[in-house]
């Protein structure tokens, strides 16, 4: 309440202390315009030769064709009274302190092109009175006859001031009822001023807006900036097509930086988000601002925060800018925030904010609630804040009472101090269902958890990230996934399969092939868990219109892969987003960005295996904590990369080109250019050759000859493995009584596999070491290999779509599924082309050489140690 009183006061001083706004009493057809008044407290007004007497005229319709307008002030057969029509060629550009004047219950019909829309803009000509571009004595409606998807709208601007007195205002569109926009598309921006405050949109009562785009931009100000105001709720909903609003406390033309506080959106009754048929998206920006003043995305200050998506996703996004000593909140509620269905919620910073204050992702005081409990549907809610200043916390969700978090709310919070915050306690019993993920180096359980009355811990220790994954969280522009979903209904051209994660530490999975992808207002693929995408044949992804719109973006770490090429492109943010990790293995990616980075791994390593890569962004192209150059190569960013074909600092480049592993000339430079049978370089077996000849794995069969096509004992297997251990020695006896010679040069290599499960042999006697190995035997042993060394052996690929899959030996099952979805054993064409899986089939030393290969840059190994002349 006291915020209200406040907010009225204020008001008062701005219209109450002889600053009314001046409207002219006449200007002849010679002179520029003053003000179009439609309200009948004045006398005249003219606008390009037209004489308007409002007294006398106010109801009469009136029709100027050259002049762009008409104004219909009686019944008549088309337009309600008091409905202005503006035409595209409709320009007002006047020096009086008001564009447009109108009255209470007024209707503003516009029409546009693809190059030009109305434009009203007030330059104020008295610098100590408020200033509006456009101004109605009541409430408003603003309807566009045309589709949304044409690029102009209806633009209103007010006028900077440097000479303003303090109790001076700027307001783009004043509204004293409720603006309500239907169809509409609506630039609105208020001037930079040097007096009190500046407004985009100034509401007395609510903002209502259905299947339309609002932009609102407010000056820099030396009291407060607001993108949009409303002294009642902002209302965002959608029936047949999208709606979106971008609120912006800051000046569009400026550096996002305002004078004093900052705010994108500030309600006093709350704000709704509700998605039909086509999508919402309500944005909030909070700009930089100095000393210790406020930037905030979003603030309710009475009220509710309510998300919700039926039939397509809505979402509301705070975001707060830099501050020295001030405040900074993504999404300030001082309610309870309701999500229902296909709903999302984020706090975050804007565009890498440095804040060296008090900050908060999401400052809540009322209760979290979920009224959709499906997985598939669970509504998403992410937090973040980071702040460098000592001793000042950051605070990814901060509950001033208990915090209650739903078992079917989907999240990812983090904060420098702490991912989660509440002053009386936390509740995380009915997270029975969910999973928790912590950066405390291990997973942890739910009932790990402890509430200190203060902040989320385990073992007294501050969880600073904190995932909650309960259901299906991968994202197709604005659509919400599933198994079962026919992508081909949402995307149009291309493929897209999607396997969701089953547990936790599982990735999300999407093959695309020959996809194209352009996403407006929304990323192009959104992934709030770890996601893999496998890149098979020519994809373009792209996104625009939104300052967090990446064409990819995982909350989690994120893998690219596959033999396919990609083209991502965002407009203003990362091309390529992870909050964790970032690898690109094998594919072709070029990356660009207008306005940011066009790779970023935010708090992970960047690794590059086998792929080719180009990059263009601003600042700079690639961005992460450390790159990884095929397990041969780490540095810091902003460290010499020497390998690469840039031998300066990274970060300081907007343009990076590298191939990691480029094709093989095929010249005395080819690792294998000794042996006659050596493929030709395009050939598939010649890169895996050259890899496995290159760190020793195996040598030729004599000093001339690979034989690709020959054969792999398991034997040799063995022996490759014990040397990618490290040698290690082993005095065991051997337990098979066809590996009983001590000559042998696998001896030692099968008698440490036995001993630590790695091999069991065809009987409890016997080994074959001279048996061909099968693709299910060699997925059996390098499965136990890699669980022996302890990799990471989560994810398994569904070999249901094999239709030899009932051949597979039970005791391979598990090692196959994991070899195919790590890309080391796929299928091959069967006798009658059909592709099988074909575990009985024996591998070719080629084969195995790629497969090596695989293996090695699947887990970023690195291999020197020298081959002997016995491995063959």
């Amino acid at each position: 309440m006291r915020i209200k009183r406040f907010l009225s006061l204020a008001l008062c001083v701005c219209l109450l202390l002889g600053l009314l706004p001046s409207v002219g009493l006449h200007a002849s057809a010679a002179e520029a315009t003053i003000c179009m008044n439609f309200v009948t407290e004045n006398t005249r007004w003219s606008y390009g030769g037209v004489d308007f007497d409002c007294n006398r005229d106010s109801s009469r319709n009136i029709t100027t064709a050259d002049n762009g307008w008409a104004w219909y002030g009686a019944g008549n057969e088309v337009y309600a009274a008091k409905t202005l029509v503006l035409e595209p060629t409709f320009r007002l550009d006047t020096t009086n302190n008001v564009g447009i004047l109108l009255p209470a219950g007024s209707k503003i019909v516009y029409r546009t092109t693809e190059e030009a829309g109305p434009y009203i803009r007030a330059s104020r000509k008295n610098n100590d009175s408020n200033a509006y571009g456009v101004h109605c004595k009541g409430d408003l409606t603003v309807c566009g006859s045309d589709e949304q998807a044409v690029p102009t709208g209806l633009t209103i601007l007010a006028g900077d001031s440097s000479s303003a007195k303090d109790s001076a205002c700027s307001i783009g569109l004043w509204v004293e009822g409720t603006l309500t926009l239907d169809a509409a598309k609506v630039n609105v921006t208020g001037g930079s001023i040097a007096g009190r405050d500046s407004y985009g949109v100034f509401a007395e009562k609510d903002v209502v807006v259905t299947d339309s785009v609002l932009t609102a931009h407010a000056g820099a100000a030396s009291g407060r900036s607001f993108g949009v105001f409303a002294k009642g709720t902002l209302r965002v909903a959608s029936v047949t097509d999208g709606s979106t609003v971008n609120a912006y406390g800051y000046d569009s033309d400026a550096m996002p930086r305002a004078e004093g506080k900052s705010y994108g959106i500030w309600t006093l009754k709350g704000v709704s988000a509700e998605a039909g048929e086509g999508g919402v998206t309500v944005n909030g920006y909070g700009a930089s601002v100095g000393g210790d003043a406020y930037s905030c995305g979003i603030l309710i200050s009475e009220g509710d925060l309510r998300v919700s998506g039926t039939e397509s996703a809505a979402q509301v996004n705070g975001y707060y800018g830099s501050t020295e000593a001030g405040m900074a909140f993504g999404l300030r509620v001082y309610g309870d925030l309701s999500l229902d269905g296909l709903a999302s919620v984020s706090g975050d910073s804007h565009r890498d904010a440095l804040v060296r204050a008090d900050c908060y992702g999401l400052y809540l005081t009322g209760a979290i609630k979920v009224t959709n409990p499906d997985p598939f549907t669970a509504p998403r809610l992410s937090a973040a804040a980071s702040s460098t200043g000592k001793d000042k916390p950051a605070y990814g969700l901060y509950a001033t009472g208990k915090l209650e978090l739903p078992a079917a709310l989907s999240g990812h919070f983090s904060g420098t101090s702490s991912a989660l915050h509440s002053a009386k306690s936390v509740s995380y019993d009915a997270l029975a269902s969910g999973t928790t993920t912590a950066d405390l180096s291990e997973p942890v359980s739910l009932y790990d958890w402890k509430a200190s009355g203060k902040d989320f811990v385990k073992d007294s220790k501050p969880a600073r990230v904190l995932t909650l994954h309960p259901g299906y969280d991968v994202w197709i522009g604005s659509h919400r996934i599933s198994p079962k979903d026919k992508l081909s209904d949402v995307l149009g051209d291309g493929t897209v399969a999607y396997t969701p994660a089953k547990t936790e530490s599982d990735a999300e999975r999407l093959t695309i092939r020959d996809l194209s992808l352009h996403a407006d207002g929304c990323s192009g693929i959104r992934s709030f868990h770890d996601l893999t995408v496998d890149v098979q044949g020519a994809n373009t992804i792209s996104a625009k219109s939104a300052e967090n719109a990446c064409a990819i973006l995982s909350y989690g770490s994120l893998r690219l892969e596959g033999k396919g090429s990609l083209v991502a492109a965002s407009e203003q943010a990362d091309a390529i987003r992870a909050e964790e990790g970032i690898t690109l293995h094998t594919l072709v990616l070029k990356a660009s960005s207008g306005a940011s980075y066009a790779v970023q791994a935010v708090s992970g390593k960047l690794s590059l295996i086998s792929a080719t890569l180009d990059a263009i962004g601003t600042p700079a192209a690639l961005k992460a904590a450390t790159v990884s150059v095929a397990g041969d190569v780490t540095t810091k960013v902003g460290e010499p990369l020497v390998d690469w074909d840039r031998r300066e600092p990274l970060t300081a480049y907007p343009q990076v080109s590298v191939t990691v592993n480029p094709p093989c000339k095929g010249d005395e430079t080819c690792p294998g250019h000794a042996f006659a049978d050596m493929p030709e370089p395009n050939n598939w077996a010649h890169v895996g050759i050259d890899f496995a000849v290159k760190h020793r794995l195996f040598e030729g069969t004599a000093p001339d000859a690979f034989e690709p096509d020959g054969t792999m004992t398991r034997a040799m297997l063995v022996t490759v493995l014990w040397r990618l251990a490290g040698r290690p020695e082993c005095t065991d006896v051997s337990p098979f009584t066809d590996v009983s010679h001590e000559s042998l040069y696998y001896y030692v290599p099968v008698a440490w596999a036995a001993r630590n499960g790695i091999v069991n042999g065809v009987s409890p006697t016997e080994f074959e070491p001279d048996s061909l190995v099968t693709r299910e035997q060699m997925a059996a042993i390098m499965f136990r290999y890699a669980k022996f060394r302890e990799y990471d052996l989560n994810g398994r690929a569904d070999l249901s779509y094999f239709p030899d899959l009932g051949s597979v030996s039970e005791y391979a099952a598990e090692p196959l599924a994991w070899a195919n979805y790590a890309g080391l054993i796929t299928g091959t064409n069967g006798d009658d082309g059909i592709v099988v899986i074909a575990p009985a089939d024996g591998a070719t030393r080629a084969q195995v050489a790629a497969i090596l290969m695989r293996f090695m840059q699947y887990y970023g190994l690195d291999v020197t140690e020298p081959a002997s002349a016995e491995t063959r």
